[in-house]
C-alpha cells in the first residue's frame, strides 16, 4: 500500500474520490463526500500496488477553536484491513494538536465500529435530515379571500406577506409581522433571509431563519430562532407555517432541514408540519 498526501487534489484525483463517494453512497446515501479543495486544507490518499485508490482522507481547515472536521472513505473491499488507520498514522502530525470530528451515516454500523475502534466517542445525538413535498397544486391560493389583507407591515428593502388565517388568542399568542429580504446568487440560487416581529413586544425579533431556494425547487431551511421568552407560545409554529408558505409560492417544491435528534421540540415541530426523516447522521469526536 502506498500512502500520499496533496493541498489540492487535481481534476484526475478528484474523479476517482467522487467515484470512491459514489460506491460508498450506493449503500449508504448518508455518507459524508469529499469538502471540496476550498475547505480541506491536506488530502490523504491510499492506493494499492496497481495505484487503484483505496481510500482517502480529508482533513478540514481548522475553526476558531481549532477544530478540525475530517471525511473520509475506505473502498468496500479494503475495509477491515488497516487502511484508514494507516492514513490517520499519516495524518497525525497535522492533527495531534487538534480536535477531530468525524461524521458518517447513521446506518452504517461497520464505520461506527471502525470509529470506536480508533478510540473516537460518539459527539451527540444523531442528526437528521429531513425533507417534505410541498403541493405542486398549490402554488398559489387565494389568499385574499381567506387572509386579512393588513396582515403584514411593510418595510424597504423586503417583502411583507400575510398571516395565516385563524383565531389568534391575544394573551398567549402575540400578532406577528413578517419580512424577508432576497438575496441572489451567481449559480441561480437565492438566499431568503426571514424576520418576525412581535405586537405588544419590546423591540427585537420575535423569530429568525433563512433558507436557500436551490435551482430545480429545493430549498434548504436552517437558523431558525425563537425568542426565549416567547418559546411555548406557537410563535415558532406560526413563523414556520409562514415560511413554508412564502417557500411555495417562491416556486420551491420540496424543503429540507438538518435537525439534532435530541432536539424533541424541533423534531415535534417539523413533523407536525409533514416532515419525515430521510438520512441520519452520526458525528464522532477524536
Amino acid at each position: 500500500m502506498k500512502i500520499s498526501s496533496t493541498v489540492r487534489p487535481e481534476e484526475a484525483v478528484l474523479r476517482e474520490i467522487s467515484g470512491l463517494v459514489r460506491l460508498a453512497r450506493a449503500s449508504h446515501p448518508a455518507c459524508p463526500g469529499f469538502p471540496g479543495n476550498e475547505e480541506t486544507e491536506r488530502t490523504w490518499l491510499a492506493r494499492d500496488d496497481s495505484g487503484k485508490l483505496l481510500a482517502f482522507l480529508a482533513v478540514c481547515r481548522p475553526d476558531g477553536d481549532n477544530l478540525s472536521e475530517c471525511a473520509g472513505i475506505t473502498r468496500p473491499e479494503a475495509r477491515r484491513k488497516g487502511v484508514m488507520r494507516a492514513l490517520l498514522d499519516a495524518a497525525s502530525p497535522l492533527l495531534d494538536s487538534r480536535d477531530v470530528l468525524f461524521s458518517c451515516d447513521g446506518e452504517d454500523p461497520e464505520t461506527k465500529s471502525a470509529l470506536l475502534a480508533i478510540g473516537a466517542e460518539p459527539a451527540g445525538p444523531d442528526q437528521w435530515l429531513m425533507g417534505v413535498e410541498l403541493a405542486a397544486d398549490a402554488a398559489r391560493d387565494t389568499r385574499e379571500e381567506r387572509l386579512p389583507r393588513n396582515a403584514c407591515r411593510p418595510s424597504s428593502g423586503s417583502a411583507s406577506l400575510p398571516a395565516p388565517a385563524g383565531p389568534r388568542p391575544a394573551e398567549s399568542k402575540p400578532a406577528l409581522w413578517m419580512r424577508r429580504a432576497a438575496e441572489s446568487h451567481p449559480d441561480g440560487s437565492r438566499t431568503l433571509r426571514y424576520r418576525f416581529t412581535a405586537d405588544g413586544l419590546p423591540a427585537g425579533e420575535a423569530a429568525s431563519c433563512r433558507a436557500d431556494l436551490l435551482p430545480g425547487g429545493t430549498a434548504s431551511f436552517g437558523e431558525f430562532l425563537v425568542a426565549e421568552e416567547l418559546r411555548g407560545r406557537g410563535i415558532g409554529a406560526e413563523a414556520f407555517a409562514r415560511v413554508l408558505l412564502d417557500l411555495r409560492d417562491a416556486g420551491a417544491r420540496r424543503v429540507i432541514l438538518h435537525v439534532d435528534s435530541g432536539n424533541i421540540p424541533a423534531v415535534r415541530l417539523y413533523k407536525k408540519a409533514g416532515f419525515r426523516v430521510l438520512e441520519t447522521l452520526s458525528v464522532y469526536f477524536w
